[in-house]
């Protein structure tokens, strides 16, 4: 059963103001413009604290200086998100639970289902973690599209727990340094990282302080999703570890159906995302933007939100293409979630890493263009421009 925890009412408050009274969240991870008359915004959108992953581009309305623009005349499109932002899962997990062949075949088939799902829209990496001091790699899983792979992990089928004991505090820790070390491999300036780890209670290694621990998740700018078996001890650590969402497996044996929730979570949690591209028809000085999204309510009700920001529209001129979008350039150092549970801060993008774990990370991969320079086809979902 999945469970989505609350943000804090002072962010919201923050924020905007409608935030507070509307269950729907329109907020801005970063925005461009540049030549010819170029202006894109990558935005997130959830409801109820839980993703909004099925809007059009009739969904979105934009404004300029307080004029509403024609989408069809200003070329509105929906591009993909990948055009600006990277995308990375690492899923970690607790080998301490297959304690029998059938439980890591269990575990492996799990997993497995979990790496199709998610590798469709990004990369994933699995780790390995019991009482050692350190995670073990047990595969790199690129992108998909069809999200075909494994049935089952075979390095899992091969691991053995090296120490019985549980050292959960560590492998979250070294977890978020693999994450952040394949994110700054990037070169688009927006990254978004999932990790989501499953484990069959409270650390008992104590390898790591608590206190150092909680400080790491607490501040992590990646989204945070928690695996458990019902009735298994949970802690304070644990309960940050469900920032983002909390799946409890009923029993054992149901592990692969809480694997499969997981995945389709992680998804959401980065499907949530658009990527917004249109011409401007200002020509010159500094233009008020105002970005509103409409998303079905109960009913026949719909609920919306916005937020307002500007760009500079100096030697603006004819000629634009909105399936190229204008360069996104890194912004100062923000974290993405750290105080909004599984959204973004407006205008954030993640930070470089401190430390990343060597041996879940691919130094020779090649980095990403940043696609700026290209013109980005739209995704292959409903609702998106052709």
């Amino acid at each position: 059963m999945r469970h989505f925890l609350p943000l804090p009412i002072a962010f919201s408050l923050l924020m905007s103001g409608c935030h507070f009274f509307s269950p729907v969240r329109l907020e801005n991870v970063a925005t461009a413009s540049g030549k010819p008359s170029n202006v894109a915004a990558l935005v997130s959108v959830t409801k109820k604290n839980e993703p909004v992953t099925s809007l059009g581009v009739a969904d979105f309305r934009i404004v300029e200086d307080g004029q509403v623009l024609d989408r069809e005349q200003s070329s509105l499109k929906l591009l993909d998100p990948v055009t600006v932002a990277t995308f990375h899962t690492v899923l970690l997990l607790d080998l301490g639970h297959a304690t029998n062949d059938e439980r890591k075949r269990q575990l492996s088939k799990a997993a497995a289902s979990f790496v199709r799902k998610v590798r469709q829209r990004q990369p994933v990496t699995v780790l390995v973690y019991d009482g050692s001091a350190r995670t073990r790699l047990v595969g790199e899983f690129s992108v998909e599209p069809s999200g075909t792979g494994p049935e089952l992990l075979d390095n899992l089928l091969m691991m053995v727990p090296s120490d019985t004991s549980r050292n959960l505090r560590g492998a979250v820790v070294q977890g978020l340094d693999t994450l952040d070390g394949h994110l700054a491999k990037s070169t688009r300036p927006v990254r978004v990282g999932t990790m989501v780890v499953f484990s069959r209670g409270p650390d008992v290694a104590g390898r790591v302080a608590e206190a150092d621990f909680n400080g790491r998740v607490e501040n992590t700018t990646h989204q945070l999703v928690y695996i458990d078996v019902s009735g298994d001890p949970t802690d304070k650590s644990t309960t940050l570890l469900a920032k983002s969402s909390r799946i409890d497996a009923q029993a054992p044996d149901t592990l692969p159906i809480a694997f499969e929730e997981a995945g389709m979570v992680a998804s959401h949690l980065t499907a949530q995302y658009y990527l917004l591209s249109y011409c401007s028809p200002a020509r010159a000085g500094m233009r008020r933007l105002k970005v509103e999204v409409t998303v079905p309510g109960t009913g026949n009700e719909v609920e919306t939100d916005s937020f307002e920001t500007s760009f500079d529209a100096t030697d603006f001129s004819p000629g634009c293409n909105s399936g190229n979008p204008p360069r996104f350039v890194s912004l100062k150092k923000e974290s993405i979630d750290g105080a909004a549970g599984n959204q973004p801060k407006a205008s954030s993008v993640t930070s470089s890493p401190s430390k990343a774990d060597p041996a879940a990370t691919d130094a020779s991969a090649p980095k990403e263009p940043d696609g700026s320079d290209l013109e980005v086809p739209p995704p292959n979902k409903p609702g998106y421009a052709p």
